[in-house]
C-alpha cells in the first residue's frame, strides 16, 4: 500500500523528545506487538529491558552531550502527549558515526511516518557532524529494508541481520535552519488552544 499523503494522516507532530517525554516513549515501545518489538531491537527483550533502554536514552548526560537524539511522532497536547513513532540516533563518542533505529505503531505503518522520522534523523545527524549512519535490522524486516533502500542506504547481510550504511554530507546553513524550524513546528503542533501562546493566535 503506498504511503498516504500528510493531509490524510491524523494530526502528528514530529519533534525532539526530552526528559518529560520519557514515560510516553516507554509506553510507545511497550505497546509494540511482540514481533515488532523483536524487529526493533533485533531480538526478543522483556519489559524490564525496555525500561533500562529508555532510562539510558533519556539519561541527562546522554541528552546534554548529544550522544542520544530521540525524535518522536507525537499525537495529543503537551499534557497528554502520545508517542506513536520513534527515531533514535546513538552517536559514537569520538567518532563521526551514529547508529539509527526506528519504530512505528501498527495503526500508522505504511503511511509515510517512518520515512518522515528517518529523514528528520538524517538531518539531525548531519547537524552533529555525523558523516556515516548505520542501520541494523533482522534479515526478514521487510518494511525496514524498503525504507532504507528508498532513502539510498546501502544494505549488506551480516549473519542473520542486515546492516545498512549511509554516508552523509556535512551540515549546511539550510540543514541547521531545517532542524530548528522542524522542532518549532513540532512543538507548535502539540499545543492546544488553551496552551497556545497568544502571539500564535493573533491575526
Amino acid at each position: 500500500m503506498p504511503p498516504e499523503s500528510p493531509e490524510s494522516l491524523p494530526p502528528i507532530a514530529l519533534r525532539r523528545l526530552g526528559p518529560l517525554d520519557a514515560r510516553a516513549c516507554r509506553d510507545h515501545l511497550l505497546r509494540l506487538e511482540p514481533e515488532q518489538r523483536r524487529l526493533r531491537f533485533s531480538g526478543t527483550i522483556g519489559d524490564a529491558a525496555i525500561d533500562r533502554h529508555v532510562a539510558e536514552a533519556f539519561a541527562p548526560r546522554a541528552l546534554l552531550l548529544g550522544r542520544h537524539v530521540l525524535i518522536g511522532a507525537v499525537q495529543g497536547s503537551l499534557s497528554d502527549a502520545r508517542v506513536i513513532g520513534l527515531a533514535e540516533l546513538r552517536l559514537e563518542p569520538g567518532r563521526r558515526e551514529a547508529e539509527a533505529a526506528f519504530s512505528v505503531e501498527r495503526s500508522l505503518r505504511q503511511r509515510g511516518v517512518g520515512a518522515r522520522l528517518f529523514a528528520r534523523a538524517l538531518v539531525c545527524a548531519r547537524n552533529r557532524g555525523v558523516s556515516r549512519v548505520h542501520v541494523r535490522c533482522l534479515a526478514h524486516n521487510v518494511a525496514m529494508h524498503a525504507l532504507a533502500r528508498r532513502l539510498g542506504v546501502a544494505l549488506r547481510f551480516v549473519d542473520d541481520e542486515i546492516e545498512g550504511v549511509l554516508d552523509l554530507d556535512p551540515p549546511t546553513p539550510l540543514t541547521l535552519v531545517a532542524e530548528r524550524m522542524g522542532d518549532l513546528a513540532g512543538w507548535m503542533g502539540t499545543w492546544t488552544p488553551q496552551t497556545r501562546p497568544a502571539w500564535l493566535s493573533a491575526p
